[in-house]
């Protein structure tokens, strides 16, 4: 019984493990831009429909602002967020050293 237990335990210890080092592997990339260009609904929408184009990115447009907040999974992704957006014809300033 006490080999059982010790098993399940190590068993647990290991899943524990592995489950963290996962957890880690993925950090999320945000990237805030200001100065932009969004006057109206349409830009609003552009920009959506940009980001929401690159499968693991979202964004968070704030109009009165001017600005939007683009999260990604990972550097690439936001690299590609980025393009995407400014191949719609929209852009703004980075918050970003990179």
């Amino acid at each position: 019984m006490k080999s059982t237990h010790a098993f399940l335990a190590t068993t647990l210890t290991v899943v524990l493990a592995i489950s963290s080092l996962g957890a880690t592997a993925h950090a999320e990339t945000i990237v805030n831009l200001s100065n932009m260009h969004l006057c109206c609904g349409a830009c609003v929408k552009g920009v959506t429909s940009a980001i929401d184009s690159v499968d693991g990115a979202s964004v968070k447009v704030q109009q009165d602002a001017n600005s939007a907040t683009i999260t990604a999974g990972d550097a690439a992704t936001a690299q590609k967020a980025l393009d995407a957006l400014a191949a719609a014809g929209f852009h703004g300033k980075s918050d970003s050293k990179e």
